[in-house]
């Protein structure tokens, strides 16, 4: 599942740039889960050539009250081409933000 993720979020890209994982709602460092799916998604890049992705981990807490901040400064980077997150709500919340914002050209993903 997260090799489709992954080759969903390279698909058509041809591009350099960065890409994002974000951990939302859950404690990463506690939940397996969470870091096997970010290792998964690392692993397509490093394992099919496409080392031109710099790729950034990102944890947040929804519940935060600086959480807004924190995700709109994400989404400032020019150089941001997609946004893999590690669950469900998180990818809601992501999507909701992205298109407040007008954001069409960054490409995301959830699982």
């Amino acid at each position: 599942m997260v090799r489709l993720a992954a080759g969903l979020m390279h698909f058509g890209q041809h591009l350099s740039g960065t890409l994002a994982v974000l951990h939302l709602d859950e404690d990463s460092h506690n939940s397996i889960h969470l870091l096997e799916k970010e290792r998964g998604f690392r692993d397509y890049f490093n394992n099919n050539g496409h080392p031109a992705f710099e790729i950034n981990e990102f944890k947040f807490n929804p519940e935060d009250a600086d959480f807004p901040g924190h995700l709109q400064h994400l989404l400032s980077d020019p150089k941001l081409r997609g946004i893999f997150v590690s669950t469900s709500r998180g990818t809601s919340l992501v999507a909701s933000c992205l298109e407040k914002q007008g954001k069409k050209d960054i490409r995301l993903i959830g699982l």
